[in-house]
């Protein structure tokens, strides 16, 4: 049986069908990312399930629990400053959107129950104001205490979220993030 001698056409195609193949995927290698239209539908499935096993309640919480976007507040202290409060409020008026404010406290008070609860118990004093500004311009705003590294400890807070538009932090708590966080970070002088 006598082999058929290749044309360079069909070597430039096989050249082309295994470059064509690896760029589509088909080498065993693929990244894919769930789209926020895919996330919707999902969030809208949930919801009408809920609603027709006769759980409206939750299935209004699932709704709302993602319509809006959020700009995390982030502070490695009990409290946030005056600047970082107002320009907070400010922003989140402009751009119509939800303020979560994140207290992280040293990894120190972890091991220490009372130390955790002392750092809590004020950190919501401290912020109770800023929740107080933000219902009086009416905009939802809600209030996270976590304990740990800063940067981890708001990757972590974040990824249980939904659309975090970005972090708000001072100039102080920015140098602990060190560039380490996968969302826009933001900081106020």
């Amino acid at each position: 049986m006598k082999r058929s001698k290749p044309t360079p056409a069909s070597r430039v195609s096989d050249a082309a069908g295994g470059w064509l193949d690896r760029f589509v995927g088909r080498s065993g290698v693929s990244v894919s990312r769930r789209s926020a239209l895919r996330e919707w539908l999902d969030d809208c499935s949930e919801a009408v399930a809920l609603a027709e096993a006769g759980e409206g309640g939750l299935a209004g919480e699932v709704l709302r629990r993602e319509s809006a976007r959020k700009i995390v507040v982030a502070g490695t202290g009990p409290g946030f400053s005056q600047a970082l409060g107002e320009h907070a409020l400010g922003l989140a008026e402009r751009l119509s959107c939800d303020l979560v404010f994140l207290s992280i406290g040293p990894a120190a008070c972890e091991a220490a129950p009372k130390r955790r609860e002392a750092f809590a118990a004020a950190a919501r004093q401290a912020v109770s104001a800023w929740l107080s500004g933000a219902a009086g311009r009416g905009l939802a705003a809600a209030h996270e205490v976590r304990f740990g590294e800063p940067a981890a400890a708001v990757e972590q807070f974040c990824a249980g979220l939904r659309r975090v538009e970005f972090v708000l932090g001072e100039v102080g708590d920015g140098m602990g993030f060190g560039g380490r966080l996968n969302r826009p970070l933001f900081v106020v002088r």
